[in-house]
């Protein structure tokens, strides 16, 4: 009897920890296609989106079964369903809000789209602040790595031998033919509280995770130092190395150590080793927020480099909305795509822009030098809400970059040999072109006013070890309400 009872004890918890937590999928009702970033309100305060594949996931934690949830997003019906209904069912439905356009009265003056952005500026300070409040903040980073071209060389050995020399480029080669056209794939999120006081910013870090392959590379200087320890495996020697970089001498900083199996390349000035550097949500949630003047977009401050079209209105909660496609209309003009921007207080409700054909964000060609950069992509989209004070705040935004780079370098190793006769010198030649692309997702899960209450830091984290693995499981973020993971990143083990 014990035992049944027990049984039924423990379904009893797992039902309830399972209640604790509801998930499902937004679809667009004629279309039938998923509704990506959603605003899912529990509260004021508190809630969630959906992502790119229009799933998401809400902790109810707290809430009783007859609270409402609150759907909306831009171009559709707002939508409510209480927690009850919502646990019976596994897809919401919005429908898009043309009809109610008809029956909403836009304002009698009819502004260009100039006028209307020159409104969004005049009334920007007071829409766009950040105030004194406590952000929990999701921030997701997609880094893809594609090494499109490897190629070591070495070139000019002294003190090594021919047969040491041929095994060493036979090992490159056999490197450039592995890494070449493969590509790198990994994922960072993290959690955190940003406190945004009247005269100070702090943060509390909760989690940091990185989700990857354990040969996974990021940039450049991984994919040399993996060359570099190939190399080294190849000849045997009981001394460091230092090396020069062309013309530039850093020999007191970088040794490379080939005396054991452990070969280390490494910093022997460690003076910033355990530097704590700052989190990213202290300057890039305050940016995306638009509360500062040379935060916001050159095409909401630069109108001149621009073409504006007024465009059928929509509707946000209820609220119309101008809509106004730019693109560039001058030089220095690199941007196209959309202002959403309210008619009755004229904040900005949502931007999304890209760069428009044959444009660049950065560009340098300097091939003789060894040198080529093109920023070929960069594609932004913010959404904001208004909180109950009347400020607009972004409770998502999603920066995609993009970059082709051609570096050509040669590094000297020169052995740390005493005896210069018996040191051993050589240069390693290598060419690479990459293309690296990085996408950086911001969630609002909660905000709160702190204006009144006192804040004491001193248990803060600003600084965690991030938890590495290399397979998804649900099991990542059980104990903390985040932003749902892709498909991509379920998957991310079968690759």
């Amino acid at each position: 009897m014990k035992k049944i009872f027990l049984f039924y004890f423990v379904c009893l918890i797992s039902l309830n920890n399972f209640a604790q937590e509801i998930k499902g999928k937004i679809i667009d009702s004629e279309l039938q296609e998923p509704v990506p970033f959603v605003n899912i309100q529990l509260s004021e305060n508190k809630g969630t989106i959906s992502n790119n594949e229009g799933i998401f996931r809400l902790n109810i934690d707290g809430y009783e079964a007859s609270h409402l949830v609150t759907f909306s997003s831009m171009g559709f019906e707002e939508f409510q369903l209480s927690i009850e209904e919502l646990q019976q069912i596994n897809t919401i439905v919005l429908k898009p809000s043309d009809e109610l356009l008809d029956q909403v009265v836009v304002t009698n003056k009819q502004f260009t789209a100039l006028e209307i952005i020159q409104k969004f500026n005049e009334n920007r300070v007071k829409n766009h602040q950040l105030g004194e409040n406590r952000f929990r903040l999701f921030h997701r980073k997609r880094n893809t790595f594609i090494p499109e071209q490897m190629v070591f060389q070495l070139k000019k050995a002294s003190n090594l031998k021919k047969k040491e020399r041929k095994r060493i480029n036979k090992s490159l080669a056999e490197f450039d033919e592995e890494i070449s056209g493969s590509q790198s794939l990994g994922f960072y999120e993290s959690l955190r509280d940003l406190y945004t006081l009247s005269d100070t910013i702090l943060f509390d870090l909760k989690k940091k995770i990185y989700l990857a392959d354990s040969d996974a590379k990021n940039d450049v200087d991984e994919y040399q130092e993996q060359a570099i320890r190939k190399l080294f495996k190849n000849f045997d020697s009981e001394h460091t190395f230092k090396i020069k970089i062309g013309i530039l001498k850093v020999a007191d900083s970088v040794e490379v150590n080939s005396s054991d199996d452990n070969i280390s390349v490494g910093n022997t000035d460690d003076e910033d080793e355990h530097q704590i550097k700052p989190d990213f949500s202290v300057t890039e949630y305050p940016k995306i927020a638009y509360s500062e003047e040379n935060s916001i977009p050159d095409v909401l401050s630069e109108t001149k480099y621009f073409d504006y079209e007024l465009q059928e209105p929509t509707i946000v909660n209820g609220r119309p909305q101008y809509v106004i496609h730019f693109e560039p209309g001058r030089r220095k003009g690199k941007h196209k795509g959309r202002l959403y921007i309210d008619q009755e207080d004229f904040a900005l409700t949502q931007i999304d822009y890209q760069l428009a054909e044959g444009k660049k964000t950065n560009s340098v060609n300097l091939k003789f030098l060894g040198v080529k950069f093109n920023g070929y992509k960069d594609s932004n989209s913010i959404r904001f809400k208004k909180t109950e004070n009347g400020n607009y705040i972004p409770y998502y935004a999603n920066a995609t970059r993009a970059a082709y780079v051609f570096l050509r370098r040669t590094l000297t190793f020169i052995e740390n040999n005493p005896n210069r006769s018996e040191r051993i010198k050589f240069k390693l030649r290598f060419i690479i072109e990459t293309k690296n692309e990085v996408t950086d997702e911001w969630v609002l899960l909660e905000h709160e006013n702190i204006a009144d209450k006192p804040i004491t830091s001193n248990n803060f984290n600003t600084s965690l070890e991030i938890e590495t693995i290399e397979t998804y499981s649900p099991e990542i973020w059980k104990d903390y309400p985040v932003f749902e993971a892709t498909k991509e990143m379920k998957e991310y083990h079968l690759k």
